[in-house]
């Protein structure tokens, strides 16, 4: 990767699918702390206009958070990825919206929050 980074900067267009399946495959072995730290290292390499891209960052950091027994910023990243996914309309896949409100709902729950969970479906 360093390689990558040296002849094309933060923004190549390598590095960040790279770093975000390396998070996945790491959040499925059950290294959270470790794919946590690939998905925040993917944010900081991104361009500000990946609106997609970094939504679906925030959506992992979220889960590795939530693993982690920090609900509070999971909770934070799933808003953050919802706004992101709102901002793109009719771009974004249902399916990735819901699956983000449900984990944002799990997260309240965890939280003893049933009410907020219970009116997470009101998004949007």
């Amino acid at each position: 990767m360093t390689a990558q980074k040296a002849k094309h900067g933060d923004h190549d267009p390598v590095l960040f699918p790279t770093l975000y399946y390396l998070g996945i495959a790491l959040h499925h072995l059950n290294k959270p702390e470790d794919s946590l730290s690939i998905f925040l290292t993917g944010l900081e390499v991104l361009d500000l206009s990946a609106i997609e891209k970094i939504a679906n960052a925030r959506f992992w950091i979220g889960k590795e958070y939530d693993v982690m027994g920090e609900y509070n910023n999971a909770v934070d990243s799933f808003v953050k990825a919802l706004a992101q996914y709102k901002e793109l309309n009719h771009i974004v896949d249902t399916g990735v919206i819901i699956q983000t409100l449900h984990s944002l709902g799990n997260a309240h729950l965890a939280q003893g929050h049933l009410g907020i969970a219970l009116k997470v479906s009101d998004f949007g």
